[in-house]
């Protein structure tokens, strides 16, 4: 996994250094930061992928998933909220469906802590 993450991150970042970049990218560029454990990275990186498409309801999950590891609850907790007002946007049912089960539940798991 480890050196998947890392030649992920590689391909990325030359997107990001040609001036390609989109949301996505800096989306998948946090989860590869993620998965390496190196949450600063991965938060600056969901950030980006937020104020590239503010639409984007998987950015702010991605920036609650990691606010939540960082121990910044209610940032986590903004953030899922935010995800929650975007999902209704996705054209897929069956993706939104998901996704709202995965901030239901990411949600539950910050007021019980």
């Amino acid at each position: 996994m480890t050196t998947d993450a890392q030649s992920l991150i590689a391909q990325y970042q030359a997107e990001v250094e040609q001036g390609k970049a989109t949301a996505a990218t800096y989306r998948n560029l946090g989860w590869s930061y993620h998965a390496l454990g190196e949450e600063e990275k991965a938060l600056e990186a969901f950030r980006q992928a937020a104020a590239l498409d503010a639409y984007d309801p998987m950015a702010f999950y991605g920036l609650g998933v990691i606010y939540q590891i960082v121990g910044q609850a209610r940032s986590a907790q903004e953030a899922f909220h935010q995800a929650a007002r975007l999902v209704n946007r996705l054209p897929d049912e069956r993706q939104r469906t998901i996704i709202q089960q995965m901030i239901k539940s990411k949600l539950a798991t910050l007021t019980e802590s």
